[in-house]
C-alpha cells in the first residue's frame, strides 16, 4: 500500500514539475492525515445516514454534495465513479453523473487572465480578441474552464482552455489520500474488487487531464490518425502550454440533441453512425489508441453533418495482447459462442480465478445469450438488450455476485477505461439510431483485422476461433468469419451471384489487396504442412473425402464447386504461388495421396 501511495504522489507531482520551475514535493504525512480525516468525516456522515435508514435517494444527493465540498479533485473522482456501475449502486452512479454538468466556475475572470498572461508571456489583449476578465466561460469544469475568442494574428476562432490556479497542489494531496481511503474501503467491505487499482486508474486519469501539453500532443495524434473519418479540431501550439490549451472552435450540436431532432432523415443518421463506427474500429481494433471519454458532450455534429470529437484530456492505449483479446471477444459475442466468451473473460481478467470458472461462466452466458430481445438490463447508465455488449456485461455483474471464494465479475482497472468508452460510444450511437448494433457493425472490421494481422498472437486467436479442440475445422464458423470479413465490400451497384471474378475482386479488396491475400493463404499453408497442423490436416482429408463423395449426383453442390474452380482460374497470380509453395511440402503430397485413396475407396472404383 505504501508503494502504491508513493507512486500516486509521484504521478500527481509530475504535471506541476512540467508546468512550473518549482518542483512539487510530495505532501507531508500531517497534511495527508488531515485530508484523510476530512474525507472520512464526509463519507462517514453518509454511512451514518445509511445506518439510520435514511432514504437512499437522499443519501445519494448528500454524497454528490460531499464530493463538491471536497474540491475539484473529488469532483473529477465522482465523475469517474459515476461510470463504475460494476462497483457502485446504480442510484449513486446516476446522482454522481450530475457532476458532469452545471459545474460552477472554477476560477474568476481575473484569475483566468492572470494564468493566460503568466503562461503565454504577453498581455491577453495582445494575443486574443473578444477575451478579457469580463467574459463568461462557455464551459466550466472542476479543473478549469473554456473561453471563446479570436486570435489577433490570424483572426481564427478558437476555444481557449485555462487551468485553475494551484489545482496541481490540491491533486498531489488528494492522490495519496484517495488511494489510502480506497484501500481502507477494500478492507472494510472485504470485497474482491481491486479498489486500489481503481483508485490508481482514476487518479492517473485526473493527473493526465492536468497536463495540457500532453493533451495537445494527443489531440494532434488523434487528428493525424482519424481526421479522415471524423472532425478533429486543430491545436495552436504557439498558444498552448502546460496550463493553457488553444484549439480551433467547432460549431455544432451535441450528438444526443441532434439525435432527438426528428427532421434528420434515416440516410443522414446512418452516414453519421457509419463514420463514427469506422473511427471507433480503428481506435480499438487497429491502433489501440482511443478517446477514453466519448460521452455525448464530447461528440458534436458539425455544420456538414459530420461527427466531431472534442476534449482529449482522457485518452487510452491498449497492448497488442488486450487489443487482440478484445477482437476475439467481439467475434465470440457476435457468434453467440458462450465457451469462447468464457475463455475471453477469464483470459482478460473479467472474472476472478475461481474453481471451475469457465464451465460456470459458460452456464451464465448461455442463460443471457438465450434471453429474448425484450429482456433489458442496465449498464453504465443506460438500458440495453441482453444481446448488446453492455447488456452481457450487466447480466454477468448480476448473475455472478461473487464472494470470498465464489465466481465474481469485476472489470480489471486496465480494462475499465476501454469498456467505459465502448459502452459510451454504444449509447451515443443509439441516441442517433436506436436500431443500430455497434458490435455487429464492428464485426466485419474485426474479422478482416484477424485475417490480415500476421502477428503470432493474432494467428493464435484466429486458429482458436476456427478449430475445435481436436484441431478440426469448424466450417460453419469459418464461413461466418469469411462472410463478415467481406461484408461492406460490395460495390454501389449489385452484381450477379454468378459473377465469380467480380466476387473474388471484392473479397481481395476487403482483405487488403493481392499481397495481403497471398500472405494469409501462405500462412495457412505453412500451418497445415507443419507438425502443429497434423490433426487439422488429417481432418481436412476426411472432410474433403466426404464432400467429394457427396457431391456426386448433387447438381447444386457441383455448381458451387464449379464456381470455386472458376475463382482459382480467374486469379492465377494469387493461387498459383500458394499452390506451388504447398506442393513442395512432403506433408501436402502425402495428404493429397491419402485423399485420393479415400475418395476411390468411398466411391468403390
Amino acid at each position: 500500500m505504501f508503494c502504491r501511495c508513493a507512486a500516486a504522489a509521484r504521478r500527481a507531482a509530475a504535471p506541476l514539475r512540467r508546468a512550473s520551475s518549482a518542483a512539487a514535493a510530495p505532501p507531508s504525512q500531517a497534511r495527508v492525515a488531515a485530508r484523510m480525516a476530512r474525507i472520512i468525516v464526509e463519507l462517514g456522515t453518509i454511512q451514518l445516514r445509511k445506518m439510520r435508514n435514511v432514504d437512499v435517494a437522499i443519501r445519494c444527493v448528500k454524497m454528490r454534495e460531499a464530493f463538491i465540498r471536497l474540491g475539484p479533485a473529488f469532483v473529477k473522482i465522482g465523475q469517474a465513479l459515476s461510470t463504475r456501475r460494476d462497483v457502485l449502486p446504480p442510484e449513486l452512479c446516476e446522482e454522481l453523473a450530475l457532476l458532469q454538468d452545471a459545474m460552477p466556475d472554477s476560477l474568476t475572470g481575473a484569475e483566468a487572465m492572470r494564468v493566460l498572461e503568466g503562461e503565454l508571456g504577453a498581455p491577453v489583449a495582445a494575443l486574443f480578441r473578444d477575451l478579457d476578465d469580463k467574459c463568461e466561460p462557455v464551459a466550466s469544469a472542476s479543473l478549469g474552464q473554456v473561453y471563446r475568442a479570436r486570435l489577433r494574428a490570424c483572426g481564427s476562432l478558437v476555444a481557449v482552455k485555462v487551468q485553475r490556479e494551484n489545482v496541481t497542489d490540491l491533486l498531489a494531496l488528494d492522490a495519496v489520500a484517495v488511494v489510502k481511503v480506497m484501500e481502507l474501503l477494500k478492507m472494510v467491505w472485504r470485497s474482491p474488487t481491486d479498489f486500489g487499482g481503481i483508485a490508481d486508474e482514476i487518479v492517473g486519469r485526473i493527473v493526465d487531464e492536468l497536463d495540457y501539453e500532453r493533451e495537445a500532443r494527443d489531440a494532434a495524434a488523434f487528428k493525424l490518425r482519424y481526421g479522415g473519418d471524423v472532425h478533429v479540431p486543430e491545436v495552436f501550439q504557439n498558444y498552448s502550454t502546460a496550463r493553457v490549451l488553444t484549439m480551433s472552435w467547432v460549431d455544432g450540436t451535441k450528438l444526443d440533441a441532434w439525435g432527438r431532432e426528428p427532421s434528420h432523415g434515416t440516410a443522414a443518421r446512418r452516414a453519421l453512425v457509419r463514420s463514427g463506427v469506422q473511427c471507433t474500429v480503428k481506435q480499438f481494433f487497429e491502433d489501440g489508441f482511443f478517446h477514453a471519454d466519448p460521452h455525448p458532450g464530447n461528440l458534436l455534429v458539425d455544420g456538414d453533418g459530420g461527427l466531431a470529437y472534442l476534449d482529449f484530456g482522457k485518452m487510452g492505449t491498449m497492448t497488442d495482447a488486450d487489443r487482440l483479446g478484445l477482437m476475439s471477444l467481439v467475434v465470440h459475442f457476435v457468434n453467440r459462442d458462450a465457451p469462447g466468451l468464457a475463455r475471453d473473460f477469464v483470459a482478460l481478467g473479467f472474472v476472478n480465478d475461481a474453481p471451475d470458472a469457465e464451465p460456470r461462466l459458460v452456464d451464465a452466458l448461455n442463460r443471457t445469450l438465450a434471453s429474448g430481445p425484450a429482456d433489458r438490463v442496465e449498464m453504465f447508465g443506460s438500458m440495453r438488450e441482453r444481446h448488446s455488449f453492455a447488456g452481457v456485461l450487466a447480466f454477468l455483474r448480476e448473475a455472478l455476485p461473487g464472494g470470498d471464494d465464489d465466481l465474481a465479475f469485476a472489470l480489471p482497472p486496465r480494462f475499465a477505461t476501454v469498456v467505459r468508452a465502448l459502452v459510451s460510444l454504444e449509447g451515443a450511437v443509439l441516441a442517433v439510431d436506436p436500431q443500430f448494433e455497434v458490435v455487429s457493425a464492428a464485426y466485419p472490421h474485426v474479422a478482416r483485422g484477424l485475417l490480415g494481422d500476421r502477428s503470432p498472437a493474432s494467428r493464435t486467436a484466429l486458429l482458436e476461433l476456427i478449430l475445435d479442440a481436436r484441431g478440426k475445422v469448424r466450417w460453419a464458423r469459418l464461413n461466418a468469419l469469411a462472410e463478415s470479413a467481406f461484408a461492406g465490400s460490395e460495390p454501389s451497384e449489385p452484381l450477379s451471384e454468378d459473377d465469380a471474378a467480380a466476387a473474388l475482386r471484392r473479397a481481395v479488396d476487403a482483405l487488403g489487396g493481392r499481397d495481403a491475400v497471398v500472405a494469409i493463404l501462405s500462412d495457412a499453408s505453412d500451418f497445415l504442412t507443419s507438425d502443429a497442423g497434423a490433426s487439422t490436416r488429417a481432418g481436412l482429408v476426411d472432410d474433403a473425402a466426404e464432400f467429394l463423395t457427396r457431391v456426386q449426383g448433387d447438381d447444386e453442390t457441383s455448381a458451387k464447386v464449379d464456381r470455386a474452380v472458376d475463382l482459382v482460374l480467374d486469379a492465377p497470380d494469387i493461387w498459383v504461388p500458394v499452390l506451388l509453395r504447398t506442393a513442395t511440402r512432403p506433408e501436402a503430397r502425402r495428404a493429397a495421396a491419402q485423399l485420393a485413396g479415400r475418395v476411390l475407396s468411398l466411391i468403390h472404383i
